[in-house]
């Protein structure tokens, strides 16, 4: 059975805001309504509040209906540019509405239909989109600030160049296929969700956190990540697909507990990076630049032919690391700094070229 109400527009209260059915006959068009008897409706006024004076039986009268709960509204009803702020639009249907520009500053948008809706430009600061569905949604160059969107369905939606700061992705959220190409993400992040085929190429991540997600085909091509935190995450390449930070700058970043197969950190820029109980298998760090980074209690595993060649490992730090079937051939190691290097075998690791006369210390075990 569906939550969405239907709604006696005669006994709407006063504190409502109403539209007109027949807006979406000339939705962006920029004319008046002459046929509706002593009422004009340009575009600006396809919704409105009532006037001083005006009852919602006069309201009703004049073709106007109540933007309330449950109420499902004609498609392509055009509300760009609008002042929705701190409406009561819980559980109503704008599927396929044109919301560009539209301010929903401090709405309750709880369960609230935004499919395939048009926000592009849109400002959602403070509002409540728990359970809502923005899936297809274009959220284009949006703006949202400190929004509740537990449940909130992304699917499909195209977040491409929106600023996001204070959201909190978790594993109510359904990311598949969402874009957020060209973003700037800010005190926020993902927790326990599902980032399989997550577009964040171009993307600008500051003070975010990455906690506990699943990573396939994760994709964060030329993005710059600022103290960002990636914790107890896991590329699952093996479903198909790898996990690309291909060309990415990362400064003062820390990766923790994590396992990465064949991810890609072609020509990527690492700087002040914390690596710690990470395990890279079969990644790709050709061309890659890693200044003053630390790894500490790492594995790499089956990194030959090759794969990392031209890197470079400028004042970074190796502590208490494993290396199995590795080839650093070609790799910079200018002021490296190694400690309890661990190897499994001498025939199976080439070393590192400031190494070549020590002794290598084989490792038993798993």
């Amino acid at each position: 059975m569906s939550n969405h109400k239907e709604v006696n527009a005669a006994a709407a209260p006063l504190s409502s805001l109403y539209y007109h059915p027949g807006c979406d006959k000339y939705a962006g068009l920029k004319r008046s309504f002459s046929w509706l008897p002593g009422v004009q409706l340009p575009q600006a006024n396809i919704i409105r509040d009532p006037a001083p004076g005006e009852t919602t039986h006069d309201l009703f009268r004049k073709g106007f209906h109540p933007l309330s709960e449950g109420q499902s509204l004609p498609r392509q009803l055009n509300f760009s540019d609008q002042d929705l702020s701190n409406a009561d639009l819980n559980s109503v249907r704008f599927n396929q509405a044109i919301m560009k520009g539209c301010n929903l500053s401090g709405s309750r948008l709880s369960q609230a239909s935004l499919k395939n809706c048009n926000l592009e430009n849109a400002l959602l600061s403070n509002c409540d989109l728990s359970n809502a569905d923005l899936s297809g949604a274009n959220l284009q160059n949006a703006t949202l600030i400190n929004c509740r969107i537990q449940g909130a369905n992304f699917n499909n939606a195209d977040l491409s160049g929106a600023s996001l700061e204070g959201i909190l992705f978790d594993q109510s959220n359904d990311l598949s296929g969402c874009q957020l190409t060209h973003a700037k993400l800010r005190d926020g992040g993902f927790y326990s969700a599902d980032l399989t085929q997550l577009k964040l190429s171009d993307s600008q991540l500051q003070e975010v956190v990455i906690q506990e997600c699943k990573l396939s085909s994760t994709l964060f091509e030329r993005a710059g990540l600022r103290h960002v935190l990636i914790d107890n995450c896991h590329d699952e390449a093996d479903k198909g697909g790898f996990t690309s930070f291909r060309g990415t700058t990362v400064e003062q970043t820390t990766f923790r507990n994590c396992t990465f197969l064949r991810a890609d950190f072609f020509s990527a820029e690492l700087s002040d990076c914390l690596f710690e109980n990470i395990h890279f298998i079969y990644c790709l760090f050709m061309t890659a630049k890693l200044k003053q980074s630390t790894f500490g209690l790492c594995r790499f595993s089956e990194m030959n032919n090759h794969r990392d060649k031209g890197c470079d490992f400028f004042n970074t730090v190796f502590d208490d690391c494993r290396i199995e079937s590795c080839d650093f051939t070609g790799a910079r190691t200018s002021n490296i700094v190694q400690k309890n290097m661990r190897r499994k075998a001498v025939s199976e690791t080439k070393k590192f070229p400031s190494l070549q006369n020590e002794e290598i210390t084989p490792v038993t075990g798993s």
